[in-house]
């Protein structure tokens, strides 16, 4: 018997041909709530009443005019399933302030399996699911700013912001704290900028898509996050027609420099974690030239935004840098201050001097290998310099005030996974004979120490790149390619960094050839992509 799905429409005023459902549904956990629960909010487990847990705050006590704080970290919710018609039906009634009748009470839910070739089973074994550590408690970005546009308006756009702030913006930091500039600045920026919000309801539908691997109609999810992000792009060219008739003078943090250097950003993450695109090129080249034209005062108080703004866009220029052979890149390091410690930057100037510095050669094989003697003094002074990076990590981690203990040590991981993966790509780039050998033992060190995480989920979106340089010294370890493709494949998954997939598909054309041709992933990726193929690592 088939029972036809309770939906709502997804699409922004004038659209009602698009629709989604999102719902909210807590896993292994049954949804009837005849009983209180430890997951219940806190204002309902107080007043000892049953809690909707169907929301990411309970609307019982936002009914009541009461301050909802959301649920506790350990609840662990997925947005995943359809809502049944009773189910529809009844929540429609109670929110409108009707009592439902008995006949129209939604049955007892359960939960639905996964569709076929959603997830590899063991990825999802190892990684289990992904929540935010600390719930967003920031202003409410459920009611209308004033300045905010006609699309908030709908219930629909709400419920895709409310699905950027408690899943994908957890994931686009180093590390999810309350103070997550993706979650508490950007959003209320977006409530005042058409053009930003636009591009983050894209980023949700696109996100949206891929974590429910194919439970709805993708190919219309994508039709709709298309069309968010084609009015952005609108919106975007529009307001930078204005500033270039009437010659603005652009000063880095203005409002609405921040709003349109905040929404090329997250149009340029949006294309680098797509499998298939190239475009976040152009996004990235945008970034740059707005930058470099604009006027900064440190003084200003919000200089910090426009700080953080920065530094996202030199981090992404490194990464994009490190697996970029068709033109030059910019070095915007130059722009971050030297004495930032934070989020792993000292580990980015490194890598980006070496990109550099190879970069300068036209091709890598233009490079000879450097003499013996040469290479040991290069190898000792880059071990000097990823130490010292490592020990600044370690500072910025002890210096993080709220953070337990086990989100510590995870960092402390990521930290010397990539002064491991430094090593290797230190050598790789720069020619040094010294350590072939230590370069393969570092790659499996590399393994260990992923599988050393005590909550492995929540940085997954930070380890990619480690494990792609890992992964270049398996060339003829059966057994070690298989662990890393199944790790790729985790961190695909649950970071929603689909671009891991051409960049473990590269991994594998390059160990079928390495023993053939060059051993040095660097020239064979050159040649790769000069053939039409691409990659980015983030």
């Amino acid at each position: 018997m088939s029972m036809r799905e309770g939906r709502t429409s997804l699409a922004p005023p004038g659209d009602a041909n698009v629709v989604m459902t999102l719902r909210m549904v807590k896993s292994d956990i049954s949804f009837d709530t005849s009983e209180r629960s430890s997951t219940d909010c806190k204002t309902c487990w107080k007043r000892r009443v049953v809690c909707d847990r169907t929301m990411p705050s309970c609307w019982k006590c936002k009914k009541k005019e009461m301050k909802c704080p959301g649920y506790r970290p350990s609840a662990n919710f997925n947005w995943t399933m359809p809502l049944t018609p009773k189910t529809l039906l009844n929540r429609k009634d109670m929110r409108s302030g009707a009592i439902p009748a008995k006949d129209q009470q939604p049955k007892k839910e359960t939960r639905r399996g996964q569709s076929k070739g959603a997830r590899p089973e063991s990825a999802a074994r190892e990684f289990g699911e992904v929540t935010s550590v600390i719930p967003w408690s920031g202003p409410s970005y459920l009611s209308t700013s004033p300045g905010a546009g006609s699309v908030i308006k709908s219930r629909d756009a709400r419920r895709l912001l409310d699905y950027y702030c408690n899943a994908l913006s957890v994931k686009l930091p180093w590390v999810d704290l309350k103070d997550n500039p993706w979650r508490t600045t950007i959003v209320p920026a977006a409530l005042n900028s058409d053009f930003l919000l636009n591009t983050i309801l894209s980023m949700a539908t696109e996100e949206f898509v891929w974590a429910t691997s194919g439970q709805l109609s993708a190919a219309v999810l994508k039709q709709q996050a298309k069309s968010y992000q084609t009015r952005a792009l609108e919106l975007l060219s529009h307001q930078l027609a204005l500033d270039i008739a009437h010659e603005n003078a652009r000063v880095l943090h203005s409002e609405k420099t921040i709003q349109i250097l905040a929404t090329v950003l997250l149009l340029c993450n949006l294309e680098m974690r797509k499998p298939d695109s190239s475009i976040w090129r152009v996004h990235l080249k945008a970034a740059h030239t707005l930058i470099r034209s604009c006027s900064f005062t440190e003084g200003d108080p919000a200089s910090g935004m426009a700080r953080f703004l920065i530094t996202k866009c030199a981090s992404l220029s490194v990464f994009g840098c490190m697996s970029n052979f068709r033109d030059g890149s910019d070095d915007l390091m130059e722009y971050v201050s030297i004495s930032d410690g934070s989020e792993f930057l000292p580990f980015l100037r490194i890598l980006q001097r070496i990109t550099l510095k190879n970069r300068r050669q036209k091709t890598v094989a233009a490079l000879p290998p450097a003499d013996p003697a040469c290479s040991r003094e290069g190898c000792v002074t880059l071990r000097g310099d990823l130490i010292q990076a490592l020990q600044e990590t370690s500072s910025w981690v002890s210096s993080m005030a709220h953070v337990s203990a086990s989100m510590r040590h995870d960092l402390e991981q990521v930290g010397h996974m990539f002064y491991l993966a430094g090593l290797i790509y230190g050598h790789q780039a720069l020619q040094f004979s010294c350590c072939s050998r230590e370069c393969e033992i570092w790659g499996s060190q590399i393994i260990d120490d992923c599988g050393a995480f005590h909550q492995l989920p929540l940085f997954s979106q930070d380890i990619l790149w480690p494990l792609f340089i890992a992964g270049t010294t398996f060339g003829s370890r059966n057994e070690l390619q298989e662990i890393l493709t199944t790790k790729i494949q985790g961190v695909a998954t649950h970071s929603g960094h689909r671009n891991a997939l051409p960049a473990l598909s590269f991994l594998k054309q390059f160990w079928a050839c390495q023993t053939r041709s060059r051993d040095s992933w660097i020239s064979f990726a050159a040649d790769w992509t000069q053939n039409g193929g691409d990659f980015v690592i983030i």
